[in-house]
């Protein structure tokens, strides 16, 4: 919400300043006495910096005039400004009532304010998803693709298109439908892509979600991209906090599923396009020495007195009665040891979407597996930070 506030108090300045001509001296004789009252209040208000004083006169301006009937452009840039006001108040019912106007009334303007018309729509989306109102939020986001039209038209539209393709994908991750939530997210990393997605604020969290959505669908190589490139994001970004720790655990693993060849690919893609800083690209080839010269050790002839803990029992996860019964998928990482005696030990879940009784039952469930436990030079010894990924995903 910080970033989406900052954005509200930039674009109500840029409103301000596109509604300059109602306060010309030689247009506002033609305004009804009420409207340019009210205006005024709001300009010193504005100049003083008092917000509140403000937003209430602006919505002032906007009821007078509607009241008085004047010209469709003026109608739009007062219901605009006073819209965006009621947004940042949080008076959410009151905001979708002007914006909506104003979107009406720039679609009436024709092409030359489908950009306004546009922004009108996605802040009517906004307010849907600050209230949790996941149907008024998906229908919002349909609102606005519509009127937007293709991307690759306006730069400034395909930026409230990427947002509201991240609404959506938002919106499919909180109501826990993992899948939707990742192809929302890479439509809007497919349209951020022209612009460099590092230009974007919540990137990161995209390629998160793709990562996600991947895994769910055991697709490795995906993966491991989304997982690297989210992982560089939160970095650069300087955000991601315990998402930022779990990112790097999980890309990490969805390399570990990768060949020794796959993974070389994968860090000369993320060089060429820039996602990978030279201590990391430093760590990852070192990461692939190893697993290629495990790969050297496993096509040699197999040493039985030092091999990896290998599985002897896994049984699946049960799903979650109550996700099951709300078609909810979800996944979870678990991170334990295997003693020296083959049982599971200190296992605990990394990250566990969208709730946390996926990473409970996958708990339950890997505390039981068994083990011949890992040997070296013959002894049994303990196997640590083994991970795994449970997915719990609905038939399509």
């Amino acid at each position: 919400m910080k970033c989406i506030t900052a954005c509200l108090v930039s674009a109500v300045m840029f409103a301000a300043a596109a509604s300059s001509a109602i306060a010309r001296d030689d247009e506002a004789a033609y305004l009804p006495e009420a409207v340019a009252e009210a205006w005024g209040r709001y300009l010193a208000a504005r100049e003083a910096g008092d917000s509140q004083a403000a937003g209430d006169a602006a919505m002032e301006a906007h009821r007078a005039a509607e009241s008085e009937g004047v010209d469709t452009e003026t109608r739009a840039i007062l219901a605009d400004t006073a819209g965006q006001f009621a947004f940042i108040r949080g008076q959410f019912p009151e905001a979708r009532a002007v914006l909506g106007l104003a979107a009406s009334l720039y679609g009436e303007m024709g092409e030359s304010q489908t950009n306004s018309q546009v922004r009108m729509l996605a802040l009517i989306a906004v307010t849907h998803f600050n209230e949790e109102n996941s149907r008024g939020t998906l229908s919002g986001v349909d609102q606005v693709l519509a009127a937007a039209g293709p991307p690759g038209a306006n730069p400034d539209r395909d930026k409230d298109i990427v947002s509201a393709l991240m609404l959506r994908a938002r919106t499919h991750w909180r109501d826990g439908s993992l899948s939707q939530a990742g192809s929302a997210s890479l439509e809007a990393l497919d349209v951020m892509e022209p612009y460099s997605i590092e230009n974007f604020t919540s990137s990161g969290l995209m390629a998160f979600y793709a990562g996600v959505e991947s895994a769910l669908r055991r697709r490795h190589s995906d993966s491991a991209w989304w997982l690297a490139v989210a992982d560089h994001l939160f970095r650069e970004q300087d955000q991601g906090g315990h998402l930022m720790t779990v990112t790097d655990i999980w890309s990490r693993y969805a390399r570990s599923r990768l060949t020794a060849g796959e993974r070389r690919e994968l860090i000369s893609r993320l060089a060429d396009a820039g996602f990978i800083s030279a201590p990391a690209q430093e760590a990852a080839e070192t990461e692939l020495a190893e697993a290629e010269q495990e790969e050297v050790r496993e096509a040699a002839a197999p040493d039985p007195n030092n091999r990896p803990a290998r599985p002897i029992n896994r049984r699946a996860p049960d799903y979650p009665p109550q996700a099951a019964a709300a078609g909810v998928d979800g996944v979870a990482l678990v991170t334990f040891t295997v003693g020296a005696n083959g049982r599971v030990r200190d296992a605990e879940v990394v990250f566990s979407a969208p709730h946390p009784v996926f990473g409970e039952s996958a708990l339950r469930a890997v505390r039981t597996w068994r083990y011949e436990p890992r040997l070296v030079d013959g002894v049994p010894t303990d196997h640590e930070g083994v991970q795994t990924t449970l997915d719990f995903r609905m038939a399509d």
